[in-house]
């Protein structure tokens, strides 16, 4: 751990008044694949999302940077006795124009038959993207990408089906650990275009052997955008065909909103269930960018990247941030208000969704303003399980952006870091209880 850039007072402060401890199992972090290992960072670099996992254990994610012609990569790794070995399954770009797409960004999803599913921010150039699946032979020796769709094909001064898509696809199903089946409609949202140019939640639908994308809800639908306004992550479908998601900025006060989709004899219904900013300083937190999480009692968790009004620093809009609940009658509760002393030893920032275990703890990261970026246990009082270098060479990676809790008996996390590592491109990481 390193507390070298953290004034211990301060640190101190924070655990005294039990608003932060510390776990002393540091050894329970580690890096298990740093990216820019080989020449020219061919084996990519920058991952700014978390990773998938399958059936036998291998991690699948992208990065946004590198590979053959520099322009981001789709990547596996594969524990062989007790190392990981990375292998880059594509490189983008690599077509003319890079038709294929560039600088892939969203989480993949995995389906039964073992292929891959996800999102590209750029595509000829332009700030458009494409959807994308990639397939791999019988032996897993070549894998070929095919295009679903490319946004910004429908012809409209907004780009009606979207443009600038951040966030990956998600289907009904997947909370449960399910991979998804191949065939049943893929959900997403893109940031920008829409009939009213403040972004869209999207469906992808199958039709016979080709996908047909269509807009589910378009946002700024309303007066003052008081509906939401550009959505950044990932939706979550519900065992009813709910979709649950967040706009970052929009509502009442502009500070974002949490919303849910309610499907309706071939209709879509939006209701906010809450809009950020709506105490004094935006104390509740705003730009909630993060995937909601919903628990057994249908209450939702998740983050708001900005503000809260527990520290001055956060009144100018810095990176500070909230974890919130809203409870099943729109009850809004903040958890924990980030960075409330000097140095941010509890971290700021929180950016990537945020993960639950069996026994109702969250977890989550956190990049970092003041001070570094944090990896965090949240069970009614903050815990810092690893807390990252703040400089961009650090050995055990800088700005981590996700961790994912993934089915095993262990209870393992990975995620990623954007940066740093010995190879200096970002790293996956590994955390152990």
């Amino acid at each position: 751990m390193f507390f070298s850039t953290i004034r211990w007072p301060a640190l101190v402060a924070l655990v005294v008044a039990g608003v932060l401890s510390v776990s002393p199992a540091y050894a329970s972090y580690h890096v298990i694949y740093s990216f820019c290992s080989l020449a020219n960072c061919a084996d990519g670099y920058g991952p700014n999302v978390g990773v998938v996992m399958d059936k036998k254990g291998n991690l699948y994610g992208t990065t946004d940077g590198g590979g053959a012609d520099g322009r981001g990569t789709i990547f596996e790794l594969v524990k062989k006795e007790h190392k990981w070995e990375e292998k880059v399954l594509y490189s983008f770009c690599s077509q003319a124009n890079c038709t294929d797409g560039a600088t892939p960004n969203g989480e993949l999803i995995l389906d039964t038959s073992g292929n891959l599913y996800g999102i590209s921010v750029e595509r000829g150039g332009h700030d458009n993207g494409n959807i994308f699946e990639l397939l791999p032979n019988a032996r897993k020796t070549k894998w070929t990408l095919r295009v679903l769709h490319d946004f910004c094909e429908v012809t409209s001064p907004q780009c009606a089906d979207g443009t600038f898509a951040l966030a990956g696809l998600s289907y009904s199903g997947e909370s449960t650990g399910a991979l998804y089946d191949g065939e049943s409609p893929l959900y997403g949202t893109a940031t920008n275009g829409g009939t009213q140019g403040g972004g869209l939640v999207y469906q992808l639908n199958r039709v016979r052997r080709k996908w047909k994308e269509t807009a589910v809800y378009n946002f700024c639908s309303e007066p003052g955008c008081a509906d939401g306004d550009a959505p950044q992550a990932r939706v979550v479908v519900d065992a009813s065909s709910n979709i649950w998601g967040t706009a970052a900025t929009g509502g009442p006060s502009g500070g974002g909103v949490v919303f849910r989709l309610t499907p309706n004899s071939g209709a879509w219904t939006e209701k906010v269930l809450y809009s950020f900013c709506s105490l004094a300083n935006c104390a509740d937190g705003s730009f909630p960018s993060s995937q909601p999480l919903l628990d057994s009692e249908g209450n939702v968790f998740g983050t708001a990247m900005y503000k809260g009004a527990d520290s001055e620093r956060c009144l100018d809009g810095s990176d500070c941030g909230v974890i919130f609940k809203i409870a099943v009658d729109g009850t809004e509760s903040t958890l924990h208000q980030f960075c409330t002393v000097e140095a941010c030893p509890d971290g700021a920032g929180p950016q990537g969704s945020l993960t639950m275990d069996n026994a109702g703890n969250l977890f989550g990261t956190t990049v970092g303003v003041d001070g570094p970026g944090t990896l965090f246990k949240f069970d009614g009082s903050l815990e810092v399980l690893n807390t990252f270098c703040s400089q961009q060479n650090c050995l055990d990676g800088y700005e981590p952006f996700s961790v994912k809790l993934v089915s095993n008996r262990f209870g393992t996390m990975f995620g990623t870091a954007r940066a740093g590592g010995p190879g200096g491109g970002g790293v996956v990481f590994e955390w152990k209880p």
